[in-house]
């Protein structure tokens, strides 16, 4: 029997893995549509078919995330543009840093140790033809004269040809734009076809569920896995943007550049639990770093972050979620982890929406118990 579990879930894990190109765009499609739900519900009462209202909400929701685009693009812009001398001036404060430790380290490995044999181990130098050679001076002189005169070799041919590099980065950026669009049409149709039927998905469950109570019991099951996903939804992007204008100010007046950019990475990236707040530290630090002239505004970026993260996780988030996200915060961490693992990003930025519905259906099927136990705090 026990057999027979771990290769369920064995199973389970390879199919999430293996069909990742469908699950993932129908995991994002099925989120935004109970998103979209009260908006649609809203344009019915306004006498709209709902194809009509449907296509009206996710014809909004493109345009939301068109401006939302065009809004970042020159602050994104600027920041790519100076990403390489900000790496570089990071560069090379951290050489800086590990001078004095590498002068400290030469200097503690100059000092002589004394021989593990006592006096009679210290035997003579070798003196004699025998041990007369090159020194390294003159090796290191002939290395560079030989290289020297093969770079002088080589550095006679053409070189106006457009670096490879250049090309391939070229279309890499091409094929992941394309890419992005794709999935981004086909999460928004599939969204569209899942709000365009109305009520006749409640039709479809009268007819498929014929015992009352059965009906009842995913009626509330829905009901809640609604409630709970679109509250964490919406609490999130609300708790995350006021964060992320703090984090604007709070860079703007740290000296940091782009404080809007900044603002917007911790709006972003504080949707994945954990691993978002690890990159905006580690960001912030080398920026800091970059731009500052001590160790100490280098660690003041990320000391603000987690303080502004630390206040927010423990007065704000309880108040915000609600009861409703019941959540263990290891298997938040876990569940993150493993998403990112199956399916990238976009895995982690679903963990806890998955994570949370899962725990309301299994708090209504009996034979499930035991894992809603297992995910309550």
């Amino acid at each position: 029997m026990y057999a027979l579990r771990v290769l369920a879930v064995a199973a389970v894990v390879a199919l999430l893995y293996g069909a990742r190109d469908v699950l993932v765009p129908a995991t994002f499609s099925l989120t935004l549509a109970i998103l979209l739900v009260p908006v649609v519900e809203r344009l019915r009462r306004w006498h709209l078919p709902a194809v009509v209202a449907a296509a009206v909400a996710v014809i909004g929701t493109l345009a939301l995330l068109v401006g939302i685009g065009i809004a970042l693009e020159p602050p994104l812009r600027r920041a790519a543009e100076a990403a390489p001398n900000g790496i570089a001036a990071a560069r090379a404060r951290l050489e800086q840093l590990r001078a004095p430790l590498e002068r400290l380290g030469r200097k503690l490995e100059s000092q002589p140790a004394p021989p593990p044999g006592g006096p009679q181990a210290r035997l003579p130098a070798a003196t004699g033809p025998a041990a007369t050679g090159p020194s390294p001076r003159d090796s290191a002189i002939a290395g560079s004269a030989k290289a020297d005169s093969t770079s002088g070799t080589r550095a006679a041919g053409p070189t106006n040809s457009i670096p490879a590099g250049m090309l391939s980065a070229a279309r890499r950026a091409f094929g992941a734009s394309a890419g992005l669009i794709g999935e981004l049409v086909e999460v928004l149709l599939l969204t569209l076809f899942l709000l365009a039927p109305g009520s006749r998905w409640s039709e479809k469950l009268d007819t498929v569920v014929r015992s009352p109570d059965t009906r009842r019991t995913v009626r509330t099951a829905a009901d809640e896995v609604r409630a709970v996903v679109t509250r964490y939804v919406v609490a999130s992007l609300l708790i995350n943007a006021s964060q992320g204008v703090l984090i604007a100010l709070a860079t703007w007046a740290l000296g940091l550049p782009a404080p809007l950019l900044w603002g917007v990475l911790t709006a972003l990236l504080e949707l994945i639990p954990y691993i978002g707040g690890f990159m905006m530290v580690a960001m912030l630090f080398v920026v800091g770093l970059a731009t500052g002239g001590s160790l100490t505004h280098a660690f003041l970026p990320p000391l603000v972050y987690l303080v502004v993260t630390t206040l927010q996780n423990n007065l704000v988030s309880p108040a915000a979620y609600g009861r409703g996200l019941q959540l263990n915060p290891a298997v938040i961490l876990l569940a993150t982890m493993v998403g990112f693992a199956l399916w990238g990003v976009a895995g982690a930025l679903l963990a806890v929406p998955i994570v949370a519905s899962l725990r309301v259906v299994a708090s209504h099927v009996a034979a499930l118990e035991p894992v809603a136990v297992f995910l309550e705090p």
